[in-house]
């Protein structure tokens, strides 16, 4: 289509007219590259401005490919950097790209020709490297980093631009996009082992990056002056020193950071953009504190005696480094300390990336390994040990349930605090053992202790919220986790803890909200999948909810997702299949067979079965023998004392059955999933009157009508009139 141009009053400029493209009217052009162009457009149904961005060979195959290619790129990504995929249209024979529209400038346009101060450089680039991070974690790669791809908003806000040639990490093996890379802009930019055909990963997003920091920091493009096949054997083979330009920076420390960036062997950049962040932050830091202490001395010394402060000064950091060698000496013998220190704390903040992602397989051994190997060599090192400490908790509530991990954890914890009381991450790691070992009072106070020392401690934050919301401080729990969220917006966890409150607060639909935003967080978390598929449950959309764990064992086979899937099935009445899924959630190969609950909802499917009563018996048998292991660590805990209720009525102990009936109500009278149970307890009892009173409670607290009319074991109960007229929709 081609647009007719009007003169503007004010100017007598000629711009295109409007036109219209299915409900929206598109304007102006604000830019065009290599495949397509980008007009800004008007939303006629929802009076919103976007940006559309229609492809050059109109609705052909290799266009819609590539758009749909592009917004699958895009849809996982939550960080706020990255541009947001509305819709892909078909309209009057035309495809387009409904995205966000962005208000800046490129890097290109704002900042061409213009040598920058290295803080704010590294701020701008800081902010890349952070988004990049989280494309990383959902297993995309950006693949065509450079400055006309990356935008600066009001207070030097960055977005990035155009995910069109992303492609999945490890997945697609096919050769870059030679198309893009004739332009002599982009070649600048690529890494050396792209121009052989490699595909993108990475560290060739690294390398990109290192080149737009050089850029920023020079103010002049690598290789300015060279274009085409000069451009690329300058790339391939040229000085080390990329443009002249590096040896007289004004930012030595940055042009350093670029070096190890942009190396030509892939081997000897950064491991991963987390890495680039970390990096500057340090960079950053100590510029920030040597400009504050020389602000000090200037503004507050006398000009004669600044001399001898300096030198005074310079003496205590003489004498503060021969002590810091000689106490390093003693601790690693045979090792240069400055590369032991630096050596532990690489390792270290690896542990701890690894302990961020607990559900990937053979993270949680994985910073085991390293956090063990790293006390071998430093046995006092407290942070080693406190996330040895939360490591040992993640194995246990993982699908080991095994005490064994608890009692390491146990002593790893004490040493962390022995070896160091003022770490506040000692302090959490002695909470997260204490909530897991039912000692709630020492973890509420080693949580509380932790948060004073560090106010936004990772763990602490993380296990002072979910400790709440066991305790049913939902209101305390739900500020704190907004909190954490807020410091800390790309941490799946925390959205977790939320939508895990929100399912004990019987508030399905905002449990539901935050495990798809877990799952946008990142889409390779199996928890969330089951998480998610509960809460649909909870509303009864059974169709979504086994369509949700169908994605999720796609992902990988995990336990809880065989238990999810069993519950769903049951739910159903498909009562074999149901008893296939929860064998493979509590075998060894899949799942636990030391998690209580798992045997439970096996025992629940095995008594459906004709011919299984006894298998069924044993079940129950075995999962009160597991229930009663972490019952005698937390002999208040309302569910564990609910469902153990309902094991002993299955197995026919009506006294045991009541007395922790009684218990459980009394510490939780308002729990939607307790009343349930209760009702599930009077009603195999042969209690009637009971059974319907804690029935019409669950209702009334948010419990689903549908799983009390769906529950086999209330098929007597539904007949009495009382419960039609109680129930009533």
């Amino acid at each position: 289509m081609t647009a007719a141009t009007q003169p503007t009053p004010a100017t007598g400029d000629v711009r295109p007219a409007p036109w219209r493209f299915a409900h929206y009217e598109v304007h102006a052009r604000l830019g065009e590259g290599g495949f397509g162009v980008v007009h800004e457009a008007w939303d006629l149904r929802l009076d919103r401005a976007v940006a559309i961005k229609f492809l050059r060979d109109g609705t052909s195959l290799p266009s819609m490919t590539r758009l749909l290619s592009e917004a699958r790129a895009a849809a996982p990504l939550r960080h706020r950097a990255f541009v947001q995929v509305i819709e892909i249209i078909e309209s009057d024979g035309r495809c387009g790209l409904v995205m966000e529209l962005v208000c800046g400038s490129t890097f290109q346009k704002a900042f061409a020709g213009e040598a920058m101060p290295a803080p704010r450089a590294l701020r701008l680039v800081r902010q890349c490297a952070e988004a990049l991070a989280h494309a990383h974690r959902a297993g995309l790669v950006h693949g065509d980093i450079k400055p006309s791809n990356l935008m600066v908003e009001d207070a030097d806000e960055v977005r990035i631009l155009d995910f069109g040639l992303a492609r999945r990490i490890d997945q697609d093996t096919a050769q870059h996009d030679s198309g893009h890379a004739e332009a002599a802009g982009t070649i600048a930019y690529m890494a050396p082992e792209l121009l052989f055909g490699a595909t993108a990963d990475v560290r060739s997003d690294i390398y990109s990056l290192g080149m737009v920091l050089f850029e920023l920091l020079s103010g002049e493009r690598p290789f300015a002056t060279l274009r085409g096949a000069l451009l690329a054997h300058a790339i391939l083979h040229g000085d080390d020193e990329v443009v002249p330009a590096a040896k007289s920076s004004g930012d030595g420390n940055a042009m350093a950071l670029v070096a190890k960036m942009i190396a030509r062997d892939s081997s000897q950049r950064m491991a991963d953009m987390h890495d680039v962040v970390i990096a500057i932050d340090g960079l950053l830091g100590r510029r920030q504190r040597s400009e504050h202490v020389r602000d000090e001395l200037v503004h507050a010394v006398p000009r004669p005696s600044l001399r001898l402060v300096l030198l005074a000064a310079l003496g205590v950091l003489v004498l503060g480094a021969c002590a810091w060698w000689l106490h390093g000496r003693d601790k690693t013998p045979g090792q240069a300390p400055g590369v032991a220190v630096t050596s532990l704390a690489k390792d270290l903040a690896q542990a701890e990336r690894l302990l961020r992602f607990p559900e990937v397989t053979g993270n949680i051994d994985a910073a085991i390994d390293l956090l063990k190997t790293m006390l071998a060599q430093q046995p006092r090192h407290a942070a080693a040990a406190a996330e040895l400490a939360i490591a040992y908790c993640m194995k246990y509530a993982g699908d080991s349930r095994d005490d064994s991990w608890l009692t390491r954890a146990d002593v790893a914890a004490q040493l962390a605090l022995e070896s160091d009381d003022q770490l506040a991450l000692a302090h959490a790691a002695r909470g997260w053992t204490d909530e897991f070992l039912g000692k709630t009072d020492a973890a509420a106070a080693a949580y509380a202790r932790a948060r004073v020392l560090e106010p936004d401690n990772f763990h602490a934050l993380l296990g002072h919220a979910r400790l709440l919301a066991r305790r049913q401080q939902f209101t305390d729990a739900e500020d704190l986790l907004q909190q954490a969220i807020a410091r800390y917006p790309d941490e799946r966890l925390f959205q977790d803890a939320l939508g895990t409150m929100h399912y004990q607060r019987a508030d399905y639909v905002a449990a539901e909200h935050a495990f798809r935003r877990s799952i946008a967080l990142n889409p390779d978390n199996v928890y969330a999948y089951g998480n998610l598929n509960a809460a649909l449950l909870r509303q009864d959309r059974i169709d979504e909810a086994l369509a949700v764990l169908q994605q999720g064992l796609k992902v990988r086979p995990d336990g809880r997702l065989y238990s999810n899937l069993g519950t769903a099935l049951f739910a159903k009445g498909r009562y074999l299949e149901a008893v296939d899924a929860f064998e493979r959630a509590v075998s060894p190969e899949h799942g636990s067979p030391n998690d209580y609950l798992k045997w439970g909802n096996l025992a629940d499917a095995l008594r459906w079965v004709p011919g299984r009563e006894a298998d069924a018996r044993a079940a129950y048998t075995r999962t009160l023998e597991l229930a009663q292991v972490l019952l005698a660590r937390a002999p208040d805990d309302a569910t564990l004392l609910s469902r153990a209720a309902v094991y002993h009525a299955m197995l026919g102990h009506a006294e045991a059955a009541r007395q922790h009936l009684t218990r459980a109500l009394a510490v939780a009278p308002d729990d939607a999933d307790l009343r349930f149970r209760a009702t599930l307890v009077g009603e195999i009892l042969g209690d009637r009157d009971a059974a319907l009173v804690h029935a019409q409670r669950a209702v009334a607290l948010g419990f689903p009508r549908r799983r009390l009319d769906s529950e086999p074991e209330l098929i007597a109960l539904r007949r009495d009139r009382r419960y039609l007229s109680d129930n009533k929709e």
